[in-house]
């Protein structure tokens, strides 16, 4: 009999994420919380993530920006290594980041991609909520990952490719991270409705 599923809370929706990422004015933190909200990465992670991990440095001529070639980040956790896709609002942030505050010449593979900790994105992710207007006592860093599991289920990704995409050896710890949108509920009513 499988193991009873508990429920964790936590999860921003959409265009909550959108005004956390405009209301965010540090680079830094702006590409965490962009690479959490689309990779569905564990603070953890973030914090051991190097520039190897995610991108190959090549610098572009006609834009003079950092251009992130690579399709996948690696993540490396639990003893195991994952690649996840990266989309076009992380490759933005990241590379704005990185052409704020280094030089190309400077990076190498073993070279940290973020230097914070993970208590201070904690106390930073409270901050940029309050600068976003989001009511958030409930929230924290980790609730990116479950917003990400959520909106891939939602946007209609099987529960397997979730779990994988999350990096979880049982499909009941993905089920956890998992929420019901108001959307879904609802297309319940009008289905009911109908």
């Amino acid at each position: 009999m499988p193991k009873r599923v508990e429920v964790r809370r936590g999860w921003l929706v959409e265009f909550e994420i959108a005004r956390l990422l405009t209301a965010e004015k540090i680079p830094m933190y702006r590409a965490i919380w962009s690479v959490m909200a689309d990779c569905g990465c564990r603070t953890s992670e973030v914090v051991a993530m190097c520039v190897g991990d995610m991108i190959n440095l090549k610098l572009s001529r006609e834009s003079n920006r950092i251009v992130i070639s690579d399709r996948e980040l690696r993540l490396n956790s639990k003893g195991a290594v994952r690649y996840v896709p990266v989309s076009t609002r992380v490759k933005r942030a990241v590379s704005d980041y990185l052409m704020q505050v280094c030089h190309i010449t400077a990076l190498n593979n073993s070279t940290p991609l973020f230097s914070c900790a993970t208590r201070t994105l904690q106390r930073r992710f409270k901050h940029a909520l309050r600068l976003a207007g989001i009511a958030g006592d409930h929230l924290c860093p980790h609730s990116l990952r479950h917003s990400y599991a959520t909106h891939l289920l939602s946007r209609g990704v099987d529960v397997l490719t979730v779990s994988k995409m999350m990096g979880h050896r049982s499909i009941y710890t993905t089920i956890g991270y998992l929420h019901v949108s108001e959307e879904s509920m609802r297309k319940v009513r009008d289905a009911i409705e109908s």
